[in-house]
């Protein structure tokens, strides 16, 4: 990593020339013009076939074949893992023949045909191609004897390469490292390293938990808020209301009384996620139960609240992973440091601002092209801007724009009114 990318290819090449020059001194290989290990090897691999490859050079080459290849693709050499898959495969396998061949002569096959299974089998795994191996090895062979312990290795080896690489192969492991995944889909690849508390909300409206059920009733009546974690006098969390389970309540035959503590009436296991939680996973989470909030939590202490993650803040979330993957958002830093390019700015109108009972139709013609009004909240719900909506008193607009032009759309939207910046959007 300490290396300037430009320097990588002449590191690469005098290490490989490094290899070249030591590879005869190595006991057990000789060459007549180029190592084994350069190229593609396909020479190599038709003699481990045919068995005519010692126990000693097979293993040697194993290691050097790894460690060429690594140093030709580190170094941005190109080559690519298709042919050097098929060399260490054949290797491995030559070389457990070996081993069983010297150990049971009566009862083993040939060396080659171990080399041939292991090459199937190291195929099979890094590509997640198994049928494909399978049929491969058998148009190459044609041999029926050959088909039950290919299968068996290639299945084996297949599903062990898919859990230690979580699904992915060595194809598409590559696209994953870059934020592109095949196997989860492009919402999740994009979501996979985005966790709840990058997104949620940590200023939680709660209620007491010595609140009766009728200063619930007025708490509901003045607040939009659908549902309400309930903390006890040290803070804790002790239970969760829902709007749903509170109008069930509220018209139901079994109404509590006005005097009723609200903890009776409340959830005492409500569904919590921990703050490490990527939001794909609280994603499947908000789909699988069909909610629309989640109190956050940590895994060790259950009743530490948090925060509070809405489905529209996994919106969001995706919104801003999208435009952090076109380049727009800087991944490791807020909102304001987006090297140049733009930036996520929030701002709630003021009472005496002039843009209040204005629609955004009207205000088009004054703000900078480099601004894009994303939303707009108003009292706890989202409205999405469009042409002829209105905008209020303490609306919360948010806004992508250039840096250099955040002061063009202050003087636009609140240039006869005083506006009230809230914190930097962190992505």
């Amino acid at each position: 990593k300490n290396i300037p990318a430009w320097l990588l290819p002449g590191v690469g090449g005098l290490l490989l020339g490094l290899l070249a020059v030591s590879y005869g001194a190595v006991p057990g290989l000789s060459y007549d013009r180029i190592p084994h290990v350069f190229g593609v090897g396909y020479e190599t691999i038709e003699r481990a076939l045919l068995g005519e490859l010692s126990l000693q050079l097979v293993l040697v080459l194993i290691a050097l074949k790894i460690v060429s290849t690594c140093i030709t693709l580190g170094s941005g050499g190109s080559g690519g893992v298709f042919a050097p898959g098929l060399f260490i495969g054949a290797m491995v396998g030559g070389a457990f023949g070996l081993v069983c061949h010297a150990l049971f002569p009566d009862i083993s096959a040939p060396a080659g045909a171990y080399a041939l299974v292991g090459t199937g089998t190291f195929f099979a795994a890094m590509s997640g191609a198994l049928v494909t191996a399978i049929l491969m090895l058998f148009e190459l062979t044609g041999a029926y004897q050959i088909i039950l312990p290919l299968m068996a290795s290639a299945v084996i080896s297949t599903f062990l390469c898919r859990y230690l690489l979580k699904g992915e192969s060595i194809y598409t492991l590559k696209l994953t490292r870059r934020g592109i995944s095949l196997v989860h889909g492009k919402i999740l690849s994009l979501l996979r390293d985005v966790t709840v508390m990058r997104a949620m909300q940590p200023s939680v409206h709660g209620i007491p938990a010595t609140m009766s059920f009728a200063e619930l009733e007025r708490e509901f009546e003045r607040n939009e808020h659908r549902n309400y974690p309930v903390l006890n006098a040290e803070g804790a969390l002790c239970g969760f209301v829902t709007g749903s389970s509170f109008k069930t309540l509220l018209s139901g035959p079994n109404r509590p009384t006005p005097e009723t503590p609200v903890t009776e009436i409340a959830l005492t296991d409500p569904l919590t996620v921990s703050p490490d939680t990527p939001i794909g996973e609280a994603l499947r989470l908000f789909s699988a139960r069909g909610i629309h909030e989640m109190l956050v939590v940590p895994e060790s202490e259950p009743h530490q609240l948090l925060g509070l993650i809405r489905d529209f803040d996994i919106t969001q979330a995706y919104n801003l992973a999208l435009i952090r993957q076109r380049g727009a958002v800087d991944p490791d830093g807020p909102s304001e440091a987006i090297r140049g390019k733009g930036t996520f700015v929030e701002a709630r109108i003021p009472a005496l601002s002039s843009v209040c009972g204005r629609s955004l139709k009207e205000l088009s013609g004054v703000l900078p092209r480099e601004s894009l009004l994303i939303s707009i909240h108003r009292h706890e719900r989202l409205i999405v801007p469009r042409g002829d909506t209105l905008l209020e008193s303490g609306d919360l607009l948010r806004v992508f724009v250039k840096s250099e032009s955040i002061s063009q759309v202050f003087s636009a939207l609140f240039r006869q009114g005083q506006i009230v910046p809230e914190p930097p959007l962190t992505p």
